[in-house]
C-alpha cells in the first residue's frame, strides 16, 4: 500500500472513530432519534436518511437502528424501500472502501479464524453464500468486509445482499410503522415470516454442511 492509500486511510479512520466516539458518549442514537432529526429535513428526508445509511457502517451504529427509524419515519412500505437501498448502498461503501485497502498478498496468518472461515467458503459459494449470510442474523458489516477480503465479484455481492436484506428489513420496518399504527396484527404475521426465513441457513446446514 502506498504513502497516498495509507494517509487516506488514517483519515478515514480518523474520521470513523471520532463519529463513533461522539455518537457513543454524546449522541447514543435510537431509532426515534434518527426519525426525528431525518424529518427535519421535510421533503429532503428521504434524501438525507439515505446519505446517513450510506455512511452508517463507518461509524460503528448497528444497522437495525436505521432500519427501524425508516419504519418509524417513512412507514412500512416506503420505509423498507428507502432502508434497503440505503443498507445496500452503505454495503457496497464498505465493500468498495476494503477493496481499495485490501493487500495484495493474502495475509491468512494474521487473519482471524472467522474472517478465515467464511472468506474461503465465499471464494467457493459466491452469490449463494452471501446471500444466506445476509438472511441469517450474522454481523452486517462483517460479511461485507469479509466478501471484499475474498475478492468476491461485486455484482454479485450486491444482488446477494440487496435480495438478502428484503425480509429482516420488512420485519424491522413493520415492527416500527406498527408503533405508529398500532397494526399488531400485521407485524406478527410479518414476524412470522422472517422467522422462517432466517430457518433456511439453519436447515441448509444440515442439507449442505460443505457451505458451514
Amino acid at each position: 500500500m502506498n504513502k497516498r492509500k495509507w494517509l487516506l486511510f488514517l483519515v478515514i479512520a480518523g474520521l470513523a472513530l471520532l463519529l463513533w466516539w461522539l455518537n457513543k458518549q454524546h449522541l447514543q442514537l435510537a431509532p426515534k432519534d434518527v426519525k426525528n432529526w431525518v424529518l427535519q429535513f421535510g421533503l429532503l428526508a428521504p434524501l438525507v436518511f439515505l446519505f446517513l445509511s450510506l455512511f452508517r457502517p463507518f461509524v460503528l451504529v448497528p444497522l437495525t437502528v436505521f432500519s427501524l427509524s425508516a419504519g418509524l419515519a417513512f412507514g412500512s412500505v416506503l420505509g423498507t424501500i428507502y432502508a434497503l437501498v440505503g443498507a445496500t448502498a452503505g454495503a457496497s461503501g464498505s465493500f468498495l472502501l476494503a477493496t481499495t485497502f485490501r493487500s495484495k498478498k493474502k495475509d491468512t496468518e494474521s487473519s482471524s479464524r472467522k474472517l478465515r472461515a467464511v472468506t474461503s467458503r465465499i471464494q467457493e459459494h459466491g452469490f449463494l453464500y452471501i446471500l444466506l449470510l445476509r438472511i441469517a442474523p450474522i454481523h452486517f458489516d462483517f460479511v461485507s468486509y469479509a466478501a471484499a477480503a475474498s475478492r468476491a465479484n461485486y455484482r454479485a455481492f450486491t444482488a446477494a445482499t440487496f435480495l438478502g436484506l428484503i425480509p429482516g428489513t420488512v420485519a424491522l420496518n413493520v415492527l416500527g410503522s406498527s408503533f405508529v399504527s398500532g397494526n399488531y396484527a400485521a407485524l406478527a404475521i410479518v414476524c412470522l415470516i422472517y422467522l422462517i426465513f432466517i430457518s433456511v441457513p439453519l436447515i441448509l446446514k444440515r442439507k449442505m454442511p460443505e457451505l458451514f
